[in-house]
């Protein structure tokens, strides 16, 4: 063996004092210690000289530098024999006086311990050899013994410091440990638990040490976690240890908290110990939660999505027979959403929807199911429902909730629902339930909207009607399937042809001329209004400008501007690109705008129809007395004129509320000096009647049918509307 620097100094003070006593007990004036290494080389471990020239004890030097040649001499045949025998530097007696230049070596053999003890005479003292040498080996043997009792205290003093330090680590490990680990034996008691442990159940180690594991598990678990345990000692089957798996943890207060626990045997000599280590999982688990709520839900509202509403019904279904009860799903979407969002912003809109998901939770029942299937469509799903009665009443209540008005910024905003029912039972398909659901809904808006239908057969034939024409939509445009008829406005007193109103027409090719209310609302859910509309204008304003150079004098028209539109950023490049492509002047085009359009966001809208009004634009407020305008904004709004909506001419000349309303808003037209315009004039009573009550202008199919722009070419210049003697 070699002995490191380290084994030296910790050997030192041993070597060096059994050196000294051999010294004195040999009468040497030298005494050196070498140890053979298998290379040949010596490693002095121990030298003590009374000389001071004689080097001090050192670990591991050259041993060709620090003693005479002959001592290498013994040292290398000390190396190759098994046994080294005794040697000294002359034959016979060593005389007195010899000093150093007589060495004796004997050798050093114990163990594993292989070497040699050399030592250099005294001055005038004399041995004789053979007296000497067995006095040399007598010594040589004890220090054999005891060199070789030093090096193993050595090693087993290295050996329980290494253990010492791997136990500080082990600690320190289990310590610092971010999972939680205890340690129980075979009856369950805890014997030790990390500060991570203290911290996850809330427990010193003093309090818990000496109490049965089952403190830390809610008590419901604790049977089971006794019955394994026991039958794993008793057969060594299985079922918790080594395998890790889910478990619910108990605090000290209380509170229970799922944990991962993975368990291990530990032998230590005869016993036998159980090792757990645990880790608190609930952020995880609150992640998964989110996860899976987040994959049903809708984000905007938090009410269920697509996904969750289909299973839900499904389930439903499921859980009725033949005879019990019906199931009812109530396909809603908002009337007039799109207003309020393209012309308040988004933010606007998203609050709304926010506001009207909470009132539809408000008038259901907990056990019901309120979705949001996207944009503004709504599903309600209600259980347990009794009959067409029982649906019909919860839709009057969703309708009623969602007329009243919306607080947006500051502002009262107004929409409706329209609502479609469909029963499911038994045996139905969810999917089938739903769309029969959505095609009532269709019918809802067709019949006037802020109502509900209740399904029938006859709907799904025209939900699938929509869809073709939605489809045909797409392609109208570009095989020019789209027209511009020409409606004339005229002036009550002298009959004369004042301006037209562009009316837009769809020849479908297999279904003849449809007007605006059969297939807006699809185009604009379908993203087209802003190609239409765009193209509407370029082709009015090309058309008038014909007309006007015809009739030798400007002839004023009015185009309809969605609410899509009204809103676009792009709305003065659309109107100033129409403009510049026919050479019409600014004044001869003008914008009709919806009083709800307008009302949405005042201080956005005065600001777009001031840029309209810089380039000349007239603009006019359509149906107004529908839309809760307020006065105090309509007084800053810079219009040229109202017109009074159709609603409010049907019901003359009997309808007194109607006529007070007409006679309210040609009042306030004249006090604001701006026009005011009857529209949907049918009769000559009508005719009559808004004459009588002073409004100056109006338009309807009793003064001019729409035309084309050849028929309304011949109807201006005439001087008189087109058709005026014919009625209805």
């Amino acid at each position: 063996m070699r002995m490191t620097a380290a084994s030296r100094t910790a050997s030192a003070q041993g070597l060096d004092a059994l050196v000294r006593a051999v010294r004195d007990a040999a009468h040497a004036d030298v005494v050196a210690m070498l140890l053979a290494e298998p290379s040949g080389r010596m490693s002095l471990l121990a030298t003590c000289a009374r000389q001071a020239r004689r080097p001090a004890a050192t670990a591991e030097i050259d041993a060709t530098r620090e003693l005479p040649a002959e001592v290498i001499g013994v040292a290398e045949e000390a190396s190759r024999c098994g046994c080294p025998r005794t040697w000294h530097a002359g034959g016979g007696d060593i005389p007195p006086g010899a000093g150093l230049r007589h060495l004796v070596a004997v050798p050093l053999e114990s163990g594993s311990l292989r070497g040699a003890l050399v030592a250099g005479l005294r001055r005038g003292a004399s041995w004789r050899w053979p007296v000497a040498r067995n006095r040399l080996v007598a010594l040589a043997q004890r220090v054999s013994a005891v060199a070789e009792l030093l090096r193993m205290r050595e090693i087993e003093g290295a050996a329980n410091t290494a253990l010492r330090e791997s136990e500080q680590l082990s600690r320190a490990a289990i310590d610092t440990a971010v999972d939680g680990i205890l340690t129980i034996d075979e009856r369950g008691v805890v014997q030790t638990l990390n500060p991570a442990a203290q911290r996850l159940f809330g427990w010193s180690s003093s309090e818990l040490v000496g109490r049965n594991v089952t403190t830390l598990m809610p008590a419901q678990y604790a049977p089971e976690h006794d019955e394994h345990l026991a039958r794993y000692l008793r057969t060594g089957e299985r079922r918790i240890i080594g395998i890790g798996r889910e478990v619910t943890g108990l605090r000290r207060d209380g509170t229970t908290f799922p944990m991962d626990l993975a368990v291990s045997e530990v032998w230590l000599g005869a016993r036998r110990l159980f090792t757990g280590v645990v880790r608190d999982i609930s952020e995880r688990r609150n992640f998964q939660a989110r996860l899976a709520h987040q994959a049903m839900h809708d984000p905007l509202t938090g009410l269920a999505n697509r996904a969750l509403l289909i299973e839900r019904i499904e389930h439903a279904i499921a859980r009725f027979d033949r005879t019990r009860g019906h199931l009812a799903v109530l396909f809603l979407d908002l009337d007039r959403f799109k207003v309020v969002n393209d012309s308040m912003g988004h933010d606007a809109g998203d609050q709304l929807l926010m506001e009207a998901a909470a009132r539809l939770r408000d008038v259901m029942r907990p056990a019901d199911t309120v979705a949001r299937l996207g944009g503004d469509e709504f599903v309600l799903l209600v259980e347990d429902v009794a009959d067409t009665r029982a649906a019909a009443a919860v839709a009057a209540r969703v309708v009623a909730t969602l007329s009243e008005p919306f607080t947006l910024r500051g502002n009262a905003a107004y929409v409706s629902a329209s609502v479609g029912v469909a029963l499911g039972a038994h045996g139905d398909v969810a999917q089938d339930v739903l769309r029969d659901a959505d095609a009532a809904m269709y019918a809802a808006k067709a019949a006037g909207r802020s109502r509900f239908e209740i399904f029938d057969g006859t709907m799904r034939a025209q939900a699938v009607g929509r869809l073709h024409l939605q489809t045909s939509l797409h392609r109208a445009l570009d095989r020019e399937e789209f027209e511009v008829l020409y409606q004339p406005e005229v002036d009550l007193t002298s009959g004369a042809v004042v301006a037209v109103e562009a009316l837009l027409r769809w020849r479908h090719p297999e279904r003849g001329q449809l007007a605006p209310g059969h297939f807006l609302d699809l185009a604009d859910d379908a993203g087209l209004m802003p190609e239409i509309d765009s193209w509407v204008l370029h082709r009015a304003c090309s058309d008038i400008a014909l007309l006007s150079e015809r009739l030798g004098r400007p002839l004023p028209v009015w185009v309809n501007v969605s609410s899509r539109m009204f809103s676009d950023p792009r709305l003065l490049d659309v109107v100033g690109a129409a403009l510049a492509a026919a050479d019409l002047p600014g004044g001869q085009l003008g914008l009709e705008i919806t009083e709800g359009v307008l009302m949405q966001n005042a201080a956005a809208t005065l600001h777009v129809l001031d840029r309209l009004k810089s380039i000349g634009i007239r603009l006019i407020v359509d149906d107004f007395g529908t839309g809760y305008s307020s006065l105090a904004y309509l007084k800053h709004f810079p219009v040229d004129g109202l017109k009074v909506d159709r609603g409010f001419i049907s019901g003359l000349p009997r309808d007194k509320g109607s006529l007070a309303i007409i006679q309210a808003v040609v009042t306030l037209a004249r006090t604001m000096r701006i026009a005011a315009v009857a529209e949907g004039l049918e009769t000559a009573e009508q005719l009559r009647t808004v004459s009588l009550l002073g409004c100056p202008y109006g338009q309807g199919f009793f003064l001019g049918r729409p035309a084309d722009a050849a028929s309304a070419l011949i109807a201006a210049a005439a001087g008189v509307p087109l058709l005026a003697s014919g009625a209805g």
